[in-house]
């Protein structure tokens, strides 16, 4: 049998995709010296009597992307900084179920106090709980507030699941999760809502309450509600 070369072998076992530990050791040093040669030249250049390494197109795009990438992230959180107690409503627009432009400074400027529970998926059980709490003590809410349901979902689910379970009030659709990730109920920074329910009095934020059980939040924001107007 023609011994195969060794380049010959290294090809023949990478297309195989399977090497023997013996065959492995061999192959290793005879990649990386490959690899190696595959690398290009990096110039270096005196700077200030110093040596720098001097880098080519593609190196100098992938480093202006990163700061590009770094910057807008630094902007952004001076912008959208989470809100704390005592904070004003920020001036967003949100669709409802029906697809209807609802403004929030719109809504604190015609209701004294103002509910919202942010839940994280329509028609999931404890979401439905929770949805459902606030449905049943709603007439009492109302008397004093206003209500409305937040979640990332699309209007579409919003719309199926206030009809499903009969809601009284609007679901708002905060697909970007931005009023939600202003008021610290991102889950992560990619995807996800954490419950909560947060009440404005005269536009300003008075109770942030962030992960609670379905049952809680309805109980204690119907107490807190009675509190506020009381006052």
């Amino acid at each position: 049998m023609v011994e195969l070369r060794r380049s010959g072998r290294i090809s023949t076992l990478k297309k195989t995709h399977f090497l023997t530990e013996e065959d492995s050791e061999e192959v290793k040093p005879a990649i990386k010296k490959q690899r190696v040669s595959k690398t290009k030249k990096i110039v270096i250049k005196k700077s200030n009597g110093k040596m720098k390494p001097k880098l080519d197109g593609k190196e100098e795009i992938v480093k202006s992307v990163k700061e590009l990438d770094s910057t807008a992230v630094k902007n952004t959180d001076s912008i959208y900084k989470e809100l704390q107690i005592g904070d004003d409503i920020p001036d967003i627009i949100l669709p409802d179920e029906e697809g209807v432009s609802v403004s929030l400074k719109k809504v604190v400027e015609e209701n004294k106090i103002v509910v919202f529970f942010a839940f994280p998926k329509a028609n999931t059980p404890g979401c439905t709980r929770q949805a459902c709490g606030f449905r049943d003590n709603y007439k009492e809410l109302k008397e004093h507030a206003a209500v409305y349901g937040i979640s990332a979902d699309p209007v579409t689910a919003q719309k199926k699941f206030k009809t499903k379970q009969n809601l009284p009030y609007s679901l708002l659709s905060d697909s970007k999760r931005d009023f939600i990730g202003l008021l610290g109920a991102k889950k992560t920074p990619q995807s996800g809502v954490i419950r909560s329910y947060f009440i404005f009095v005269d536009g300003k934020l008075k109770v942030k309450r962030v992960k609670i059980s379905p049952e809680l939040s309805v109980e204690e924001a119907r107490k807190e509600v009675s509190a506020f107007a009381s006052n």
